[in-house]
Formats: structure tokens, sequence, C-alpha cells
């Protein structure tokens, strides 16, 4: 059976213990008996899913110590013969030594929408192609979920992620930074006031600047998804625009992945839904 976090700790608020627990994001799936189905034990399979995380440089949550600690990482290699897969350590070595320390570490990623999701023992330290890696054995069983879409989380109102678009749809006035009401690896979504700026469906933009936190920016381009007009708690009329990243550095998406999942964990923490 797969090593998960127990039900007690990790169960989804609003949903009974025995319901599928798909919604837990980015969080560990507690083991439940109606995830059985969705349990690989083939090792030709596990293979196959293992290598494809790698071989499309997906990144992978990896919790130690329960959920309140994680570090974004990278599949880097799976060996069939010596029954190991290989990771990246962290950039912080007090992080690596962590992970060392740990008796047991969940991986969780996101691959063509299914949620990908194994536990394993200690790790261990090694070289990979002249650089320090981490090894563990090949897993017993891998939790495969399919999801719909990447996982967003709704932004606090302060301290608030903002974005701020190209000049070439603000061409005569500054810049003006736009509040990001809710955000995922793969796109987010913005408000402000009808009339500060014209957006339509389909329009690509970019690059434009994101700010998640005060030590967290990059640029990216972007395609506009969907707008919609809404009246706020004041009754002035608002847009909603909905976006996708077309061109985003892997180190952006690796910071957008350590948001979400700080934004995810401080919400169980207080017994809310970050959705």
């Amino acid at each position: 059976m797969m090593k998960m976090p127990a039900p007690s700790d990790n169960a989804v608020a609003g949903r009974p213990e025995s319901e599928p627990a798909g919604g837990n994001a980015t969080l560990p799936e507690p083991y439940l008996p109606a995830l059985e189905p969705y349990l690989v034990y083939s090792r030709i399979e596990m293979l196959a899913i293992l290598r494809g995380l790698s071989d499309a440089h997906v990144l992978a949550t990896v919790y130690f110590g329960g959920t309140r600690d994680f570090l974004i990482s990278r599949v880097l290699d799976v060996n069939s013969e010596s029954g190991s897969v290989v990771f990246d350590v962290a950039p912080d070595e007090r992080v690596t030594r962590q992970v060392l320390a740990s008796a047991e570490l969940t991986f969780v990623s996101f691959f063509n929408h299914v949620k990908v999701q194994f536990s394993v023992d200690r790790a261990e330290l090694v070289q990979f192609e002249g650089g320090p890696a981490l090894q563990v054995r090949m897993p017993r069983c891998v939790l495969r979920l399919q999801r719909r879409m990447a996982y967003r989380v709704k932004t606090p109102v302060a301290n608030s992620p903002n974005v701020q678009l190209t000049t070439e749809v603000r061409p005569v006035a500054p810049p003006v930074s736009y509040r990001i009401a809710d955000i995922s690896a793969t796109g987010f979504a913005f408000v402000f006031q009808a009339g500060q700026t014209q957006l339509e469906q389909g329009a690509t933009i970019g690059p434009c600047r994101f700010e998640l936190t005060s030590a967290d920016a990059f640029d990216a381009d972007i395609e506009v998804r969907r707008v919609t007009a809404f009246k706020d708690g004041f009754g002035r009329d608002m847009r909603r625009v909905g976006c996708r990243f077309l061109h985003i550095p892997g180190t952006a998406e690796m910071a957008i992945q350590c948001y979400v999942n700080r934004l995810t964990v401080s919400a169980r923490k207080a017994g809310g839904d970050p959705r």
C-alpha cells in the first residue's frame, strides 16, 4: 500500500473521507480506500510515469517532515537496473540536509493535467552528471489522479502579487500595476476598474512584469483568455481578465509553484480552502 499521511492530518475540508481527495491540489493526497483504483503497482508502468516526468522536466514538490516543509525539484534520472530515482538538490544546503535526515519523502507533480504522487524512504546524496543530486529507491506504487487543469489559489488582498502590462497596451500613460486575484503555474487572473485599459480575448501581450513578492519578480508573455465584467462591493464597474502564460522562464515557474504551495499550506493550517 502506498505510504501517505494519515487522513486526520490531511483530510480535505468539507469532503467525507470516503470520497476521492482529487481536490487536494499541490498537497499530498491522504490514504483513502477510494484511491486504490488510481494506484499503479506495475514496475513497467511506474518506470514509464517517472521517465515521463524526467523527460518533460516537470517540476515536483518534494515534501519532507509532513506537509510543512518542501522543496521544488525535478526528476533527473530513472535507472531501471538499480531501481533508483535521482532528483535535484535544494539550492539551500540547509534544506538538502533536512531532506537527507527525513525518514520519508512524498513527491507531488502534475503531468498533462494528471496528478502524480509517490512516497519513498530516505534519500542519499550522489553525484549526477558532475554535480550533487539526491537519490531514492523506486516507490512501491505511484498514484495517478486525473485533474482538469493546473491548480489555482486565490491570493490574499493584502500584499497580493501584481502584474505590470507592457507599454504596448498603455502607450501614452506610465505603466500601471494590477492586482493578481488568483494564480497557478499555467495562468492567472487580474482585476481592474473599467476604463483603465482595453483588453480583448485572444490578445497576446509581453513581456509583462510580475511581482509575486518583493523578492520574486520575473517577466513573461501572456495571452488573454477571458474578459469578464462585474461590479465590486462599491458598485464600480470592474473587469476580471483571465490569462495564460506563453513564454515563462523555468525559474519563474518554480517561484510560482513555491508561492502556490505556501498559500495552500497556510490555508490548510488555518482550516480553510485556498481555492
